[in-house]
Formats: C-alpha cells, structure tokens, sequence
C-alpha cells in the first residue's frame, strides 16, 4: 500500500480553491476621454482615486494647450464609480491608441476584463514621425478590483499613481 501524499493533497486542495466556478459578469463601462496626447510616458493602467487626481489628470493633458477647447474635468462619484487611466506611454509614431470596444467589461474571479483594443501601425508601413501618449479614461461601477485587464490583443501592467 503507498502511503498518502499530504503534501500533493493540500497543494490540489489549495489550487481548487483559489480557482473558483463563479460566472463572469458584465459590468457597464463608460467613455470618459481619450486622446493621442495625453502626457503620460508610461504605460500601464492606472486607478484613478478621486476628483482630485482626476482634475490633475486633465490639468496634466491640456496644459500648455495653445488655442484648443479643453474638456471640462467631469464630476464623478467616487463613492459608486471606479476610474481607471489606460495609458501606452510614449509612441514614436502615429497609428498607436487605445479603442473602447462597444459591450460590458467582465468581471470573474475580482478580475476585471475591460473590452479595449490595443491599436498598433501595420508592419511594413509608413507612419509620421510624431510622438503620441495615447490614454483613454473609463468608469465602471465600484467594485474590488484586484486585477484589471484588457480583452484586446496586447495587455498593460497596473499601476501606481504618481
């Protein structure tokens, strides 16, 4: 008779547990901004944690703004809504953003699957030299959050805002 692995037991017990059956579900997701410069020169997806950063959000994007309309910092509750910044950082050409797909995000598992596209230049094109920072801004009900993806091909890191 072998003896009984506890170590293999408690490893396929523990795995189970972590992978939960819970459904997805959608969450509604709402277009707050989005640009091809926003001056943010890292990528990643950044929570945004109140008006205050918000309203630094915009300031940062339009300063030094010479004749363009500039959006006016939207009021948001932060009590029921979550923000998030998804910025691809410095781009030396044109043909890079970031593209709010129509439908829910999903939500499994305190995972949160935003439907955005990662747009890239065709290989083997010509584009213009030009920096961009392309970002967008969503909101989407508040929830716990632990991990935030993007359900297009490319993903980016979570982060920190500074």
């Amino acid at each position: 008779m072998k003896p009984f692995r506890w170590p293999i037991f408690f490893i396929t017990v523990a795995a189970c547990s972590l992978i939960s059956c819970q459904a997805a579900k959608n969450v509604p997701v709402a277009h707050i901004y989005s640009s091809l410069h926003c001056r943010f020169h890292d990528a990643g997806i950044y929570a945004v944690t109140g008006q205050t950063k918000l309203q630094a959000i915009f300031n940062k994007i339009h300063a030094n703004s010479i004749g363009a309309s500039v959006q006016k910092t939207p009021d948001i509750n932060f009590n029921t809504h979550q923000i998030f910044l998804l910025s691809l950082g410095t781009k030396p050409t044109s043909g890079h953003g970031l593209l709010l797909e129509e439908g829910p995000a999903l939500y499994q598992n305190n995972i949160l699957v935003l439907p955005v596209k990662v747009m890239e230049p065709a290989e083997n094109t010509m584009q213009a030299q030009v920096i961009t920072t392309p970002c967008v801004l969503v909101s989407v009900p508040k929830n716990n959050y632990r991990k935030v993806m993007l359900s297009g091909n490319k993903n980016l890191a979570q982060r920190d805002m500074k």
